[in-house]
């Protein structure tokens, strides 16, 4: 005969209240770890790493300006121009952004000796 399933409502109410005695063990009411709670501030505190006309390379997209950027639950939005894809919207993080560096205006080229 074959075995019994378990019983999965039993399953997902054990596993809820053994989330609820860790949280109040730890207090904190946030499960995931680096999800912020709710005592922390909002997202318009946090400061975007890209801000407009900063020149970036995102992956797959290559070389752009970005237009706008904001933060947005954790993730920060970036609107970017594109030569070759006009302007688009993307996750700063999914894309692979970096900052392109620029040289100084009064930077000399040094010999590569």
């Amino acid at each position: 005969s074959p075995e019994p399933l378990p019983d999965a409502a039993a399953m997902v109410e054990r596993l809820r209240r053994m989330r609820e005695q860790r949280e109040q063990r730890t207090g904190s009411t946030s499960p995931v770890p680096g999800r912020r709670n709710a005592t922390e501030p909002a997202d318009e505190l946090i400061e975007p790493r890209f801000q407009p006309g900063d020149r970036i390379y995102a992956t797959p997209y290559g070389e752009g300006e970005v237009r706008r950027s904001r933060v947005t639950a954790d993730q920060e939005i970036l609107v970017v121009i594109f030569p070759d894809h006009g302007e688009l919207t993307i996750d700063a993080a999914v894309s692979a952004v970096r900052l392109v560096e620029r040289p100084s205006a009064d930077a000399e080229e040094e010999p590569p000796f």
